[in-house]
């Protein structure tokens, strides 16, 4: 029994496997195995199966990540906590990397990072959609391909991407929804949302009686402009070039009229609707979300809904929206640029979306996809900005903003021609787009 022993031990030795390991549960390398099927006298490993083995067992570790990144901002006192939160926890999975967090007045941030001057400008910048084209344009901020690939683009909201792309590219990461025009509707006057916009000035007309009207609606540009998708239109092309003066253009304008002719209370451009509406007087209005909070204070949040947009014809209503974009400028230091791409990605990770879209510390609407959201009107508005249309950023827009309210105002309260009055505004805004380049 001994000899068989020995003999046992001898060829396990020559399998390379040492007696000791049958005491316990290890399984026999795979090495072992491999020998074993194949005899040799010589129990060295061969250099490739040396050079094979020690990639196997020291794997190489991924170099930490370094740096220090300049973020320059302007949200709220109210706001920050949350960005710091999401600061913070960057930090613990990057212990190696700085972040420091510049806040910029509003009105100082753009035309400082504007200015020319290299030396102090940030590595990213968190500001409105709005302002991208004109710093890409400028060279002061990249390509956002540069920041992040199509895996990230995959999970954002079609229209938050929308809203950062200029000349075929996204020039910022879309990390909140900004702003946005919705329908605002009381519930305890109008306790359900009708599915078309024929349904709803019907309804808002049957509710009117005494002190309470059924809806006061804004027709000024900014509330209305973004109904041309109803009809199949666009405001304008890539380049600026107006498109709204054509037949889809009227029936954008027949579309006004008709709510003009319903019966119901119209404005252009004034705060009566607000008003009425925070008195708990009227069944819905179409405002911006910035007075949503308001809004819910005044009637009770339970009252509050913000209702996705309703057909019309064979399209759907739709209002602008504005996203906060991060950028990452053009001038980041070689050592900073690694830092300052993943934190911008960063951002747009579940726990950061999570965290912004914390109403009692941000309360900025996700624009990743999936992100469950606590807040009942933030999640409403997230419904109807998916069916938003971008605000246009390229810098043309400013040319669009006098000649459209003067038209509208022609038209709904003076009785010009609707084709006579978006053919003067378009010739107006080509006039204006003209003399810039001339200038240039």
């Amino acid at each position: 029994m001994v000899i068989l022993i020995l003999i046992f031990a001898i060829f396990l030795s020559g399998c390379g496997v040492n007696a000791s390991q049958l005491a316990d549960d290890t399984p026999i390398p795979e090495t072992a195995l491999l020998t074993k099927s194949t005899p040799t006298p010589n129990t060295t490993p061969s250099p490739e199966l040396i050079r094979e083995i020690s990639v196997t067992q020291s794997p190489q570790v991924k170099p930490a990540l370094s740096g220090t990144v300049t973020v320059w901002h302007s949200w709220a006192e109210s706001e920050l906590v949350g960005l710091q939160k999401v600061i913070g926890k960057f930090q613990q999975k990057n212990p190696g990397v700085n972040v420091n967090l510049l806040y910029v007045p509003f009105d100082d941030l753009f035309s400082r990072l504007n200015s020319g001057a290299v030396v102090g400008r940030p590595d990213l910048v968190i500001g409105p959609s709005d302002w991208g084209p004109e710093l890409f344009d400028a060279e002061l901020v990249a390509d956002a391909s540069t920041i992040a690939g199509p895996n990230l683009f995959e999970k954002i909201g079609n229209v938050a991407l929308d809203a950062v792309e200029y000349k075929n590219v996204a020039i910022g990461l879309p990390i909140a929804y900004n702003k946005g025009i919705v329908i605002f509707r009381n519930q305890s006057i109008l306790p359900d949302a009708p599915r078309t916009f024929e349904e709803y000035l019907k309804e808002a007309k049957s509710k009117t009686r005494g002190d309470i009207v059924g809806a006061v609606i804004d027709l000024g540009f900014f509330q209305s402009g973004a109904f041309l998708a109803a009809c199949g239109g666009r405001l304008m092309d890539a380049q600026g070039a107006p498109l709204f003066d054509n037949a889809a253009g009227l029936c954008w304008i027949e579309l006004l009229k008709s709510i003009q002719e319903s019966g119901l209370p119209v404005e252009i451009n004034t705060n009566l609707d607000l008003e009425r509406f925070r008195a708990g007087k009227v069944g819905f209005i179409i405002a911006g979300t910035w007075d949503a909070a308001s809004l819910a204070d005044s009637i009770g949040v339970d009252n509050l809904a913000i209702d996705p947009w309703p057909s019309f014809d064979n399209g759907d209503l739709s209002g602008f929206i504005e996203t906060d974009a991060v950028y990452m400028t053009t001038n980041v230091a070689q050592e900073n640029q690694a830092a300052s791409r993943t934190l911008a990605r960063y951002f747009l990770s579940p726990g950061a979306q999570n965290t912004l879209a914390n109403s009692e510390t941000v309360a900025k609407i996700p624009t990743l996809i999936g992100v469950e959201i606590q807040d009942k009107v933030m999640r409403e508005a997230l419904v109807a900005f998916e069916k938003g249309t971008p605000l246009p950023a390229i810098p043309a827009m400013d040319f669009y903003w006098d000649p459209m309210e003067e038209a509208l105002r022609s038209i709904l309260s003076e009785g010009e021609d609707p084709g006579q009055a978006l053919k003067r505004a378009a010739i107006q805004i080509r006039i204006k787009e003209n003399d810039i380049q001339f200038d240039e």
